[in-house]
């Protein structure tokens, strides 16, 4: 049977889903059963990684390494120029840069972290885990089937 496609509520009851951002990429299945109606939908931002396949981009060091440093910059950049700011205006500040600074300083601890976890093998360990995972929903029949039913190409094992 063909699941609807949820969006930030259940296409079947429309109960609002927690902390729904549609942007995120989860690893896991994308058939769910709704909490308050008991009906199943698919969630598109799960993904079924024996399906779909390891994600090498998310293996890529030099990646987080870039994009850690280009926050680096921009949080460095925009403290000094707060800084100096607030020293050449008597103490008045523009909030927006103020702001972009301590944002663009956590992205860069967060992209920093993520390429230990890539250079230690961490991640690639996480994602074996999410891959075994996989592997065992897709030996249950009926739900090899439904995910068939809904679009997706297992593979041929």
């Amino acid at each position: 049977m063909k699941l609807p496609i949820a969006g930030a509520e259940c296409p079947n009851c429309n109960t609002k889903i927690p902390f729904y951002n549609e942007h995120e990429y989860k690893y896991g299945s994308p058939i769910v059963t709704c909490k308050h109606c008991g009906k199943k939908y698919l969630d598109l931002r799960y993904h079924e990684i024996a399906v779909e396949g390891m994600p090498q981009n998310e293996l890529n060091g030099k990646r987080y390494l870039v994009f850690g440093l280009i926050c680096l910059i921009i949080s460095i950049a925009g403290a000094l120029f707060s800084f100096y700011y607030i020293r050449a205006t008597g103490g008045r500040l523009i909030l927006e840069i103020a702001f972009i600074s301590p944002i663009a300083a956590v992205a860069a601890i967060f992209n920093f972290i993520e390429l230990i976890n890539v250079k230690t093998g961490a991640k690639q360990k996480r994602l074996e885990r999410y891959m075994q995972a996989s592997r065992e929903r897709l030996k249950d029949r009926v739900y090899a089937a439904e995910l068939e039913e809904n679009g997706y190409k297992l593979p041929k094992d």
